[in-house]
């Protein structure tokens, strides 16, 4: 290729590039123009909630007119009435000395614990508790009824179960060595015989048929066989036929009190208001 052919090629590629760059500028200018002519959007405003309208409080309560209901005054007892009444609030405080406690018309068991306490015998066992090396003798306490004049006395089973020795202490301070006649574990009873030196006074017996749920009953035993004197405890009958199950087979047909009872009172009476077992 010549020089001039040359010189001629550059002139029509650099004619070629400007007519490029021109029209790209050309493109430019113009989009840019629309976009100034073109309005921007208008912002959207978000609406506020509603401002929340208070209730006025009044300054005092409404008063409400409440209907006047009168009520009529009781009638006067009748004549005989009021002498049944008096009459009977005398007896009381006759029956109760008039003290502070007149009208309660509680019962007193004074008399009835001085005619029992002494046919109630105190009773001490020893048992021997053998160990690996060596043996130890342990000691526990109950209670007895006296029931026949020549020294027969009942108390529970479980009082002299498996023991070595028993001991029946009156209430006269006389003790004696006991004889275990026999004994009935279904019933818990048991028999002991001392030999004493006169006739002994006996239990008088009641019939359990008729206790009912609700009837007084005092308690007599040698609690925790405290020195001085069986201890004296007031109850009702709580319930009837119970069944009570134990370390060792469960006991029939049971009266449950109210009444305390407490270690040692094993073997001691449950006395209704007449002084029987």
């Amino acid at each position: 290729m010549s020089d001039s052919s040359r010189r001629i090629f550059r002139k029509r590629r650099l004619s070629a590039l400007s007519a490029v760059a021109l029209a790209l500028a050309i493109f430019a200018l113009t989009a840019l123009m629309m976009a100034c002519s073109s309005p921007a959007p208008a912002p959207t405003a978000t609406p506020l909630p509603p401002t929340p309208t208070r209730t006025p409080v009044p300054d005092s309560p409404p008063a409400f007119d409440f209907p006047t209901v009168v009520v009529p005054a009781p009638a006067p007892p009748s004549p005989a009435l009021s002498a049944a009444l008096q009459a009977a609030q005398t007896s009381n405080q006759v029956s109760n000395g008039g003290g502070a406690d007149a009208g309660l018309n509680l019962p007193s068991i004074a008399d009835l614990v001085e005619s029992v306490e002494t046919k109630v015998a105190s009773i001490s066992v020893e048992s021997v508790n053998r160990g690996m090396f060596y043996d130890f003798t342990d000691e526990g306490a109950g209670t007895g009824v006296i029931v026949r004049p020549d020294g027969y006395i009942v108390t529970n089973y479980h009082v002299i179960q498996d023991v070595v020795g028993v001991k029946a202490h009156l209430p006269n301070g006389e003790s004696y060595d006991a004889e275990i006649v026999g004994w009935d574990a279904i019933t818990d009873l048991a028999v002991i015989k001392i030999e004493a030196n006169e006739d002994l006074p006996v239990a008088d017996w009641g019939d359990s048929d008729g206790v009912r749920v609700g009837d007084w009953v005092v308690a007599v035993g040698n609690a925790m066989a405290l020195k001085g004197g069986p201890t004296v405890t007031l109850g009702i009958v709580s319930a009837l036929g119970r069944t009570v199950k134990t370390d060792r087979d469960p006991l029939y047909d049971m009266i449950q009190t109210d009444a305390a009872i407490n270690d040692g009172n094993s073997g001691g009476p449950l006395l209704n208001l007449d002084g029987e077992v």
